[in-house]
């Protein structure tokens, strides 16, 4: 600044406060849920309440309130929330393991109290953090799961606020606020309540400046009044002077961390003007300053005097008339004082009230006298709460409390834990009510009673005073709640009197103590059946206890409420052989009680046997019942002999066993011993002598006589006692089984499949059974030998004639008696004979062969019922043709083709000759035979070199004479004499149809033709008939700038003939359109001009003009305009006039202007008549004549460059006002809607006013 600053003597009045903010607690259960959130809770998540108020200051914002946006944010308003968890079990920086967001409409507003209901993960050490109007979403992809509580107190957001109406943006509905619990533990049991106490993360500031010289001289003038050095971010955990986790200065000392605000620069006239700013807190720290008129930047903390805020006054002081004024400028310096304290906290308001009361010449930056800002509790609350903010009512007097301890008191779970006191300096009357939890099961009385004011301290004498709490006595009896079970109270202690309600709240914990009667155990002493038993416990307990028997079972009881309770463990059967101890014992709490018992083990008395083994044993076995005598379980017995167990069983005192002793299966006596088991050991008890028990007592062959050679069945049947497994039975020769068997049962037969004999003589057949190591004979029988044959033989040799003949079939070798049948057989038999003797013949005759395919005829001889073959011989069939084709079908190529030829029938053996013929004449190679019938043969007919179509024909050979099979067609060779393209000339841009003619001998389906451009054809069809034409539609050229040549070809023999080439231009397009002149269109209208460049169209493009009606127009070359006309608007609205031009079938838009509304200009001759014609027109057509102004002579409208501001019209509603400006006279305006034929016909009767358009 270049010229010396006016020094102001100011005298002011400052009040600063902080905010103050609600109760912090350790976490405690009460029932809830989350929002949106209904049935089973899921697994380690607890259902929870945040109590975010307990004086009623913060309010709930409704959804439908989010949008609208009052003169200031709301300071009370929570608009939604963000709930943070941070695991801290493993360290105090915490990790993010949860998270819920709860909108506007699941905040719940009661009386005093806000709250809002969570999930929170249950956890043995976490701190919940709460982020009300937050200015982000705390989302998995902006806050990720395991962040650090650290890392959340130092995340900042940007601050926009150009003016300090709101934060983070001017447009601000409500502050951001930050709070967070202390280290609590989220546990299943008991209620769940977590109460947070929020901080908003802004500074307010209030000032009212005072000017002392508003008239005569000297005179001040203010001209501007700014915010400088805001601070551009906000960090989310809040700075205040108790928070250092975000350094010693912040933000940092940098210009891009800063802005100043825009200076107020309107409303300074007067003698007293106001100005609120909201501000990002700024940590800058304390200066060198000791007194307030020292205070400024060069006394700011070491380099910090660029980052200090500061208000910054600007005027012009005049000392007379004549005087031409001189610019002066105060800094105010802002803090928590008005002398070193640099710093603006989180949740603080500031406010000042500065007057000015003289000038001097000599100071560059002035302080004031009396800047006296001091950071109280606001409210008579400590820093941090979320009730509101300070109403700045000045200097007035605030009931406060100036110290209070302690917020939470823990009576722990004594039995009867000593009384606490809440303690607390104020300087007005005070009460306290319970606002939360269940002060029952916490506090037994106290020393003030609830909810009656108490005599405290006055203004200016604050008294010491103090409430004594004594908890609730819990004692081991009926109903005492379960131990461990914490209950909570919330203390509110509020100031009485003034024109503020300042609160403060102590949270009371209490938990239920454990109790334990002496534990007592039935039966109490002596011995337990060696069956087992049930013991029973007893114990009077309101918490956690066990009961456990070893051997045996265990139990648990559950925490309950104080009563006397059973359990049952069971003591097993011993199953041991030996005696044993049983311990029972009892666990409460860190105690045991232990009981001992004696159990026997089993033992065995005696042994009894029936009937007596010792008087023998039948050979065939018997069954023994074992009986046992003593007490024990289940008992093993068995029948032993030489050390192999016979049978075996189990016998118990109330169930003998049965012991089934089996057959004796040798051929001699054996001793059988009986023994039982105890202990693991086997100890004999009886024996007894057992006989043999096996054998044969007689054996059978049936049936009787001589074995057939062929072989036969025979049965063996035995009688006797057999063993379990029975006895093996056989057919023998020369002491060689050749069929075996086994007998099972006596009596019942076994059949032996005796084979042929396929010797040459008798042999001897023996029937035998196999006892105790050696085969016994039953009977034995002669088998004759087997028939065979050596040789078989047919004549003569060769294939059969398709006629028949007489064949001989010879065998020779062992024949049957009565011979050997022998036939010829073909799909059934041909025909049949015998042979009776080895070496001699039978007569076959077979019959001619009517088919029309060879058959194979098989001679063949009957052997043991089956026909077995001699050899097999081929029969030809009887000749002749019933069937003939030719393909492929239809008519021969000029250039000839190969023709498959078939018969179908009997061909003879040397096969059937075929050929083509045309006009009797054999073709060139077209010649060949056909073997084989159905299968074809190929014969190539040649090109047809001639210019005239001729006829083939397809014969075959019979009998020596040539039969017609098929005739066809062969067209001759093709030829083109003449192709032309028509209409000609050039190809336009945008394509065209042309018709391509063909003249000469056609092809068999015509000649193709195209046309050809770029390696492709763009257009195909074909000429069907010689001097016949085809239609070829050239689409589009999609280049916009260059031609391209398309060719005109057929296709002859394969080969693609030019016919000729044209030359096609570029398609048609626009490049730009413009419409001039530019800017919006007057509501009187007016004429345009649209141009186009480009390549257009040969029929040119049309243009329109829509919107105001409709004008048209026909652009023939690029860079030509035509002229379309706008009519005047005559409606109340502004109108959107649109400019297009037709392309391809659709209007496309080039510029879009508006044209302004109609206007009415009225002509006031004498302004004296304006307030008489204005009362005329009110009575008479409702309407309010609202404004008279003198006018720049310049004729302007307001606003446009050029207007004098200094006469500036008032803008009323800008869809009704219309006026002019002419020299020496006057414009007006109407409210509500008007009517302009009204206008022009009625306001002339207001003497000297006219219509002037």
């Amino acid at each position: 600044m270049s010229q010396l600053l006016k020094y102001v003597w100011i005298a002011l009045a400052v009040l600063a406060a902080g905010c103050s903010e609600s109760d912090r607690e350790d976490g405690n259960s009460v029932s809830g849920g989350l929002p949106g959130v209904s049935g089973e809770v899921s697994e380690g998540m607890v259902p929870a309440t945040l109590d975010l108020s307990s004086n009623g200051r913060l309010t709930s914002a409704a959804g439908s309130q989010a949008a609208t946006r009052a003169a200031s944010p709301d300071e009370t308003a929570v608009g939604d929330l963000w709930m943070l968890q941070f695991d801290t079990e493993a360290s105090a920086e915490g990790s993010l393991v949860h998270r819920a967001y709860i909108p506007a409409q699941e905040i719940v507003q009661s009386g005093m109290a806000v709250t809002a209901s969570v999930m929170l993960r249950e956890s043995a050490s976490c701190v919940i953090v709460v982020v009300a109007n937050a200015p982000e979403s705390f989302t998995v992809s902006t806050l990720p799961a395991g962040t650090k509580l650290t890392e959340l107190r130092a995340r900042t957001f940007a601050v926009s606020s150009t003016t300090g109406a709101s934060l983070p943006s001017d447009a601000s509905v409500r502050l951001p606020m930050f709070g967070e619990t202390e280290q609590i533990a989220v546990s299943l049991v008991g209620s769940q309540s977590v109460s947070v106490k929020l901080t908003r993360l802004v500074s307010r500031m209030r000032l009212s400046l005072v000017n002392s010289f508003t008239s005569g001289y000297p005179l001040l003038e203010l001209t501007g009044v700014t915010l400088r050095n805001a601070p551009t971010k906000i960090a989310y955990g809040p700075l205040t002077e108790h928070t250092a986790y975000l350094g010693d200065v912040y933000p940092e000392a940098s210009a891009d961390n800063f802005r100043d605000y825009d200076p107020v620069t309107t409303g300074l006239a007067g003698s007293e003007t106001s100005y609120l700013w909201y501000i990002a807190p700024n940590r800058r720290g304390k200066g060198t300053a000791t007194k307030a008129e020292e205070k400024s930047a060069l006394t700011a903390p070491e380099g910090q005097g660029s980052y200090c805020t500061y208000v910054s006054i600007r005027g012009k002081v005049f000392h007379s008339a004549a005087s031409s004024g001189r610019d002066v400028v105060y800094n105010v310096y802002l803090g928590a004082n008005n002398i070193d304290d640099y710093n603006l906290w989180a949740n603080a308001a500031y406010s000042a009230r500065l007057t000015v009361t003289g000038f001097n010449d000599d100071q560059l930056e002035v302080g004031y006298d009396g800047f006296g800002i001091t950071v109280g509790p606001l409210e008579g609350i400590a820093d941090n709460t979320i009730t509101g903010w300070h109403p700045d009512t000045g200097l007035d007097y605030i009931p406060k409390f100036l110290s209070f301890t302690p917020e939470r008191i823990d009576f722990g779970d004594a039995e009867s834990p000593e009384a606490q006191k809440v303690a607390f300096r104020i300087n007005s009357k005070w009460r306290f009510s319970y606002t939360s939890g269940d002060r029952t099961k916490v506090i037994a009385s106290s020393s003030a009673a609830a909810n009656t004011d108490q005599t405290g301290g006055g203004q200016d004498e604050p008294a010491d005073c103090e409430v004594t709490f004594t908890p609730v006595v819990y004692k081991a009896q009926s109903g005492t709640p379960v131990a461990g079970t914490r209950y909570n109270a919330v203390a509110t202690f509020s100031t009485v009197g003034g024109s503020l309600t300042a609160t403060r709240t102590t949270l009371f914990l209490r938990t239920v103590p454990t109790f334990y009667g002496e534990p007592a155990v039935s039966p109490s002493s002596g011995t337990i059946p060696r069956a087992g038993k049930e013991l029973t416990a007893t114990l009077a307990s309101n918490a956690r206890w066990s009961f456990a028997v070893t051997p045996g079972s265990s139990v648990s009881q559950q925490a309950d409420v104080y009563a006397t309770r059973s359990l049952k463990a069971s003591v097993p059967a011993n199953e041991t052989w030996s005696d044993r101890t049983v311990k029972a014992v009892v666990q409460y709490g860190e105690s045991t009680k232990e009981w001992s018992y004696t159990q026997p083990g089993m033992f065995i008395s005696g042994v009894t046997i029936s009937p007596d083994p010792s008087d023998g044993i039948p050979g065939i076995g018997a069954t023994y019942t074992v009986g046992i005598t003593g007490d024990c379980g289940m008992v093993a017995v068995r029948a032993v002999s030489d050390g192999e167990e016979l049978a075996r069983a189990y016998a118990s005192l109330d169930k003998p066993a049965e012991l089934k002793v089996p057959v004796n299966g040798s051929n001699a006596d054996r001793t059988v011993v009986f023994q039982y088991q105890e202990n693991g050991v086997w100890k004999n008890f009886t024996q007894g002598r057992q006989v043999p028990g096996y054998g044969i007592t007689g054996a059978a062959v049936s049936p009787a006589g001589n074995i057939p050679a062929l072989g036969a069945r025979y049965t063996v049947t035995l009688n006797g006692l057999l063993p379990p497994e029975g006895v093996g039975i056989r057919a023998a020769v020369d002491g060689s089984a050749i069929a075996t068997g086994q007998v099972t049962a006596s009596g019942r037969g076994v059949t032996l499949n005796v084979p042929a004999n396929a010797g040459t003589s008798n042999r001897t057949v023996t029937f035998e059974y196999w006892w105790f190591d050696k085969w016994i004979a039953i009977d034995s029988r002669t088998q004759l030998p087997k028939p065979d044959i050596t040789s078989a033989t047919v004549s003569p040799a060769g294939d059969i004639p398709y006629a028949g003949g007489g064949y001989t079939v010879t065998l020779s070798g062992v024949l049957p008696e009565g011979g050997v049948q022998v036939r010829a057989f073909a799909n059934g038999v041909l025909a049949q004979a015998t042979v009776t003797a080895s070496g001699a013949g039978a007569e076959l005759t077979l019959p001619a062969n009517t088919g029309l395919s060879n058959r194979t005829v098989a001679f063949q001889y009957l052997w043991n019922g089956t026909w077995t073959n001699i050899e097999n011989r081929k029969q030809w069939p009887t000749p002749r043709i019933t069937g003939t084709s030719v393909n492929p079908k239809g008519d021969i190529p000029y250039t000839g083709d190969r023709y498959t030829i078939t018969l179908d029938g009997a061909l003879p053996q040397e096969g059937v000759e075929i050929r083509a013929t045309s006009g009797g004449v054999q073709l060139p190679g077209a010649t060949g035979r056909v073997t084989t019938a159905g299968t074809g043969v190929t014969l190539t007919v040649p090109t047809n070199s001639g210019s005239t179509s001729r006829n083939v024909v397809f014969e075959y050979k019979w009998n020596g004479v040539w039969t017609t099979m098929d005739d066809r067609t062969q067209w001759p060779t093709p030829a083109v004499t003449q192709a032309t393209v028509s209409p000609a000339g050039n190809i336009p841009g945008e394509g065209k149809s042309y018709t391509v003619t063909i003249s000469g001998v056609m092809p068999q389906g015509g000649i193709p033709v195209r046309a050809y451009t770029g390696g492709s054809a763009v257009a195909s069809a074909t000429v069907t008939a010689s001097g016949s034409g085809v239609t070829l539609n050239v689409p589009a050229n999609n280049s916009t700038t260059a031609n391209r040549t398309v060719a005109f070809q057929y296709q002859l023999n394969g080969t693609w003939m030019n016919i000729e080439n044209r030359t096609q231009l570029p398609k048609p397009n626009i490049t730009s359109a413009t419409v001039s002149p530019a800017g919006n269109i007057p509501y009187g209208g007016g004429t345009y001009t649209v141009t186009l460049n480009g390549l257009l169209p040969a029929g040119g493009v049309q243009v329109k003009a829509i919107g105001n009606g409709t004008s048209t127009g026909l652009i023939m070359s690029s860079g030509h305009g035509v002229s379309l006309n706008v009519p005047r608007n005559d409606d109340a609205a502004t109108k959107t006039i649109t400019f297009q031009y037709l392309w391809q079938g659709t209007w496309v838009t080039i510029e879009r202007k508006t044209q302004e509304r109609g206007r009415v200009r009225v002509i006031v001759s004498d302004p004296m008549e304006f307030n008489e014609c204005a009362s005329w027109i009110r009575q008479h057509r409702g309407y309010t004549l609202f404004t008279q102004q003198r006018f720049d002579p310049k004729g302007l409208f307001w606003g446009e460059p050029g207007w004098d501001t200094t006469n500036k019209w008032i803008w009323w509603d800008e869809k009704l006002i219309w006026w002019f400006s002419v020299a020496d006279e006057y414009g007006i305006g109407f409210s509500g809607t008007y009517d302009r034929s009204w206008i022009k016909n009625e306001l002339p009767r207001c003497a000297g006013w006219r219509i002037a358009d």
